[in-house]
């Protein structure tokens, strides 16, 4: 089962209520869902993505892969801290979408591949005060 969108504060009771051991688990390369959980508690904006592995499986299972956080937001030490930890396999900037908000809102989506952190900063150099509204940083570590 995937989600998205989930509050840091939600993450944080989740790992709470699950078995210990759960906090060291990983996407391959990613940060632990315990690094994800004290990000999010540094960073209230950043909202987390993944997947729930079910009790069908031995592989049973909650594992954070990304993670998006509002361009207006950045730049910001614990987008840096798990960048520099494990970076992205990919990652953009892109139009935020909530079920508030419609394609028109925020006018043609054009996402900027963001290759290095450095590369925020130029885009933050070039944004314009709707961007800087209107867009998430998304980070994935996976394919």
């Amino acid at each position: 089962m995937l989600f998205q969108d989930l509050p840091s504060s939600d993450a944080t009771r989740l790992l709470s209520l699950l078995p210990a051991w759960q906090a060291d688990v990983g996407y391959e390369s990613s940060p632990t869902f315990g690094q994800f959980v004290r990000a999010g508690q540094r960073c209230d904006a950043l909202m987390l993505m993944g997947y729930r592995v079910g009790p069908e499986d031995p592989a049973e299972s909650v594992v954070i892969n990304g993670f998006a956080v509002p361009v207006l937001g950045l730049p910001h030490q614990v987008v840096r801290d798990l960048w520099d930890d494990s970076p992205p396999r990919l990652a953009e900037i892109s139009v935020k979408w909530s079920p508030n908000s419609k394609q028109d809102d925020a006018g043609e989506d054009t996402a900027v591949a963001i290759e290095r952190y450095d590369d925020i900063q130029v885009y933050l150099r070039r944004a314009t005060t709707d961007d800087r509204k209107w867009r998430m940083l998304f980070a994935y570590w996976k394919d």
